[in-house]
């Protein structure tokens, strides 16, 4: 690992102050906070070894992330992130998601341009529109069975189908699911996207992660005081404290 220490949120647009709350509350095994950076320059971007990509509008996110000069470091970024062997890492949450999909399944706005990321094909907003919103209990593998996690979607994608892996990268493991019943009728599906969109083989997986790159769908940052996602994520894909 390099020097960096700090840990950033990419500050453009959406929900990334509640990322910042979430990771200023987290500490290391240790019981240390790590350096938390509002990410918005090339210069906040080279002081982190890991980057959360939040919730929000993906295209605006996207056209920002071409205006503050972003896109070519954060492109590689993703990159040393997806190679898993603890350069870097990058976690992206609902429109983040996206972000970091190689493939999207239906139209994308002039403009939107992803990061040839994560070998998977992610459809936006098929959960549906703001009314269709909702929660729901998922179990992750590494919190007790006992104790799930209430995950938020609001306008969340659903991921389509996995993808070969690229050469020489890991294999993408899904980590959380919800039930079919969940998941939107193609009637719904359609009308939430406005293109012709059909459910794909692994739409209930709502977390996954390849390397040293996480997605999932929902909205971890909302839940006020619950940072057990952003704790586990800053201590086993970020400091790889559990590496032998």
């Amino acid at each position: 690992m390099d020097s960096r220490h700090a840990v950033g949120v990419l500050a453009l647009q959406g929900s990334f102050a509640e990322h910042i709350a979430a990771l200023e509350a987290v500490t290391t095994s240790a019981g240390k906070h790590v350096p938390v950076v509002a990410v918005r320059t090339p210069a906040d971007l080279a002081r982190c070894r890991a980057l959360i990509i939040p919730g929000g509008e993906s295209t605006t996110i996207s056209l920002l992330i071409r205006k503050s000069g972003l896109y070519d470091p954060l492109k590689e970024f993703v990159a040393l992130a997806k190679r898993g062997d603890g350069q870097r890492s990058i976690w992206g949450t609902c429109a983040g998601m996206i972000l970091l999909a190689k493939e999207i399944d239906g139209p994308t706005s002039e403009g939107w341009e992803g990061f040839d990321g994560m070998d998977v094909r992610v459809a936006r907003n098929q959960f549906g529109r703001q009314l269709q919103s909702f929660s729901h209990s998922v179990q992750l593998p590494f919190l007790p069975s006992d104790a799930p996690l209430l995950a938020t979607f609001i306008r969340a994608p659903i991921l389509h189908s996995v993808l070969p892996p690229s050469a020489s990268s890991p294999l993408v493991k899904p980590l959380a699911r919800v039930p079919t019943s969940l998941l939107p009728s193609t009637k719904r599906a359609l009308s939430a996207t406005g293109g012709q969109l059909t459910l794909g083989p692994d739409a209930e997986v709502v977390m996954y992660r390849q390397g040293d790159l996480l997605a999932c769908s929902w909205h971890p940052e909302l839940n006020k005081g619950e940072t057990r996602v952003h704790e586990w994520w800053l201590r086993e894909m970020v400091l790889h404290e559990n590496d032998t």
